[in-house]
């Protein structure tokens, strides 16, 4: 095994995710992440700086529509963060992969968070910028 989960290969601009590590260890489904790292996240993505995307690009991404009820600037921090459920709502689906959480972390320009990912996940995410 190359560790590596991707046809070879890659078109140019595809995105893959490469084990740093040549032992099979490596986390692939969503629901093995870390519930720390997932708390992480949460407070990277549930409030993100002015300007910057959150926890409902991440949601448009991985194609949820969501409705705010409320004034969630007035929620409490006993809350149940808006990223978790998605999370944890989001690995029930066949697409629920460690892999496509990192490509929709990049695409919606957060990768503090897929960084973030990547480390705790013995993984980083390539670019193929020419065919092999």
């Amino acid at each position: 095994s190359s560790g590596i989960n991707a046809e070879w290969p890659l078109r140019p601009g595809a995105l893959s995710v490469v084990s740093l590590y040549d032992d099979g260890a490596e986390l692939e489904h969503v629901s093995e992440i870390d519930p720390g790292i997932k708390m992480q996240l949460a407070r990277m993505l549930d409030k993100p700086c002015k300007g910057g995307k959150g926890w409902k690009d991440l949601a448009s991404e991985l194609g949820y529509q969501y409705e705010i009820k409320g004034d969630v600037t007035t929620c409490p921090d006993n809350m149940v963060s808006p990223t978790v459920s998605l999370l944890n709502r989001w690995q029930f689906t066949n697409t629920a992969t460690v892999e496509n959480l990192l490509k929709s972390l990049h695409t919606i320009e957060r990768g503090d968070c897929a960084n973030l990912l990547e480390a705790q996940c013995n993984v980083i995410l390539i670019e193929c910028l020419t065919t092999v």
